[in-house]
C-alpha cells in the first residue's frame, strides 16, 4: 500500500535517486495473451468495472474491510498517481487488474505495485503471474533495481505468487497499521538480492541466515489454551473442592507477563479468599527466559496453568462462572475483541520488549524495535477516542498493556538503544497508563518502590535496571509517573 503525492509530470527527469524516469515503453503498453486475452491499459470509461472486478477479486475467498473496498472502488481517484492495468478477455469484459505507480509522479528508492487482482470469472488462466511479471518489467524499464510492496497477512495464496518471482519478507519493515489493525507485510523483490543481505522473517524468529523463504505459519506464536485449563481452575476455585485451596500465585511486578493477572485479581471484583497471591521476588529483573512467570498452583500443588498469557483469561471465566456470569474483566459478548487485543500485545509488545533486549543481531534488535514502536504508535492512535481499549469499562487487555508500558518506561527501556522513545512520548497512551496507575491499590506501596517509582523511609531509591534512560520529554521519568 503506497500513497503518492502528484507532482508536475515531466517527460524525462533524474529524481533523487538518480534514475531517468521515462515514458512507458511502448512493447508494455500493451500485450496480447492466449485465448484472445489481452494486457492493456485501462479507459476511464471503464474505471467503475475495474473496481467492480477487484472487489470481487478480494472478496472471493479472502476477506477485505469496508473502508479496503471503497478504495478499491476509488480508481479515479488513484489513477491520478498511477496506471490502471487491466486484463480483458474477447468481449472486453475485464477479468484481472493491477496499479503501478506513474514514474513521473513517483520518486522513492524502490518501485511498487498495489491492489493486483484476478476476479473469480478470471481465475485458472496464470493472470496474477501476467501481472506481477507486467510490474517488475515496468520497473526495471523506470530503471529501479528493486521492488516493495505491502499485503494482509491474510493474503497467503498473493504471499506465494510474491515469493516465487524472487521476493523476500522484510520484518524490519513492517510498521505499516491499517484500518482492520493488522500490520501489513513488507515484502522486497532486488535484482541485486543475491548480493545483499536483508532480513528474513526465519533469520528474526530463530536467528538463522538460512531457511526457506515460504510463509511461517503464525498461528504456532500464538499459544491456544484448551478449554480444560479453564475447566479445571472453575473447579479448584470452587468452594465444592476445599482441598484445592487455596490458590497460590507467584509472580513479580517487575515482569510486565504478571500484570494480566494483577489486574484481574486487584481491579476484577474476584473472590480474594480463594487466593493466596505470593509476588515473592520484587528483587531480581526478568529476562524474558523464565519458563514460568506466573504459577498458579493449588494446595494440594497441581499446576494449573503453563502459560502466562492465559493466566488471568482463566482466572477471570473461573470466577465469573463460579460467581453466576458476575465479576472478572473478561466480558464473554466482547471475548473476540479481547482476545485479539491480548494476542497483539502479547506477541509483539511483550515478547518484542524481551526479544530485543535479548537480539543476536543489530539486524534483529532493529526489526523488533520497528514492530514495537508501531505498535505503540498504533495502540496510541486507539486511545485518542476511547478512555481504555474496549471504551468505557476496564478489561484483561488493558492490564496486559499497561504492565509492558510500566515496565518498560522505567525499566526496559534501559536496554534499548539510547534515545529511544518513551511511553511519556506518546500523548494518549501516557494519559491512559497514568491514570491506570493512579488507581488506588493497582500497583501496591511495596511494587512502586520496587519498580523505582518511590523511595525508602531512608531516601534511597531502589533502581533495578539501573537509573531510568533519559528522554527530553520530561525531566524526571519515575516522577512523572506519580504527577
Amino acid at each position: 500500500m503506497t500513497f503518492l503525492q502528484p507532482r508536475i509530470p515531466t517527460r524525462a527527469r533524474n529524481d533523487l535517486h538518480g534514475r531517468k524516469v521515462a515514458e512507458i515503453p511502448q512493447a508494455l503498453k500493451h500485450k496480447d495473451l492466449d485465448d484472445g486475452y489481452k494486457l492493456r491499459l485501462a479507459q476511464v470509461s471503464e474505471y467503475e468495472e475495474v473496481g467492480n472486478a477487484l472487489a470481487a477479486a478480494f472478496k472471493v475467498g479472502c476477506w477485505i474491510t469496508a473502508q479496503y473496498e471503497a478504495g478499491l472502488h476509488a480508481i479515479e481517484q488513484r489513477a491520478k498517481t498511477a496506471d490502471v492495468w487491466v486484463i480483458s478477455d474477447g468481449s472486453n469484459r475485464i477479468v484481472a487488474a493491477v496499479l503501478t505507480p506513474k514514474p513521473a509522479l513517483y520518486d522513492e528508492q524502490y518501485y511498487t505495485f498495489n491492489i493486483l487482482g484476478v476476479a473469480p470469472w478470471g481465475r485458472g488462466h496464470g493472470f496474477g503471474s501476467v501481472l506481477v511479471s507486467h510490474s517488475i518489467e515496468l520497473a526495471g524499464s523506470y530503471g529501479y533495481e528493486g521492488i516493495e510492496l505491502h499485503s494482509s497477512p491474510q493474503m497467503v495464496h498473493a504471499h506465494r505468487l510474491y515469493y516465487s518471482f524472487g521476493f523476500h519478507r522484510r520484518i524490519d519493515w513492517e510498521t505499516m497499521i491499517v484500518d482492520s489493525g493488522q500490520r501489513l507485510l513488507a515484502l522486497t523483490r532486488d535484482l541485486s538480492w543475491k548480493k545483499k543481505h536483508y532480513v528474513r522473517k526465519e533469520e528474526v524468529m530463530h536467528g538463522s541466515h538460512e531457511g526457506s523463504h515460504e510463509e511461517v505459519d503464525s498461528d504456532q506464536f500464538t499459544p491456544k489454551a484448551s478449554s480444560h485449563v479453564y475447566d479445571d481452575i472453575v473447579a479448584c476455585l470452587s468452594h465444592r473442592n476445599p482441598q484445592s485451596l487455596p490458590v497460590n500465585i507467584s509472580l513479580s511486578a517487575l515482569d510486565p507477563r504478571a500484570w494480566g493477572t494483577l489486574f484481574t485479581l486487584r481491579l476484577g471484583q474476584l473472590r480474594t479468599e480463594a487466593i493466596d497471591q505470593l509476588s515473592t521476588d520484587l528483587e531480581h529483573v526478568p529476562s524474558g527466559h523464565e519458563a514460568n512467570p506466573v504459577r498458579l498452583i493449588t494446595a494440594n500443588g497441581k499446576k494449573l496453568v503453563e502459560d502466562w498469557r492465559f493466566a488471568s483469561r482463566a482466572l477471570n471465566i473461573a470466577f465469573s462462572e463460579n460467581n453466576g456470569g458476575n465479576g472478572g474483566l473478561y466480558n464473554r459478548s466482547l471475548s473476540n475483541e479481547i482476545d485479539e487485543l491480548d494476542a497483539i500485545i502479547d506477541n509483539e509488545l511483550i515478547d518484542g520488549l524481551f526479544a530485543v533486549i535479548n537480539a543476536n543481531s543489530d539486524l534483529q534488535r532493529d526489526a523488533y524495535r520497528r514492530v514495537f514502536y508501531a505498535r505503540l504508535g498504533w495502540f496510541d492512535y486507539l486511545l485518542s477516542h476511547k478512555k481504555f481499549l474496549l471504551g468505557n469499562s476496564i478489561s484483561e487487555s488493558d492490564g496486559h498493556l499497561f504492565g509492558v508500558l510500566l515496565t518498560f518506561d522505567v525499566g526496559y527501556r534501559n536496554l534499548f538503544p539510547p534515545a529511544d522513545a518513551a511511553v511519556v512520548d506518546y500523548p494518549h497512551l501516557w494519559d491512559y497508563a497514568r491514570s491506570l496507575y493512579a488507581i488506588d491499590g493497582l500497583v501496591t506501596h511495596d511494587e512502586k518502590q520496587a519498580l523505582g517509582l518511590l523511595s525508602h523511609t531512608d531516601g534511597n531509591v531502589t533502581l533495578p535496571w539501573g537509573k531510568p534512560a533519559y528522554t527530553e520529554t520530561v525531566e524526571d521519568i519515575a516522577q512523572a509517573w506519580s504527577e
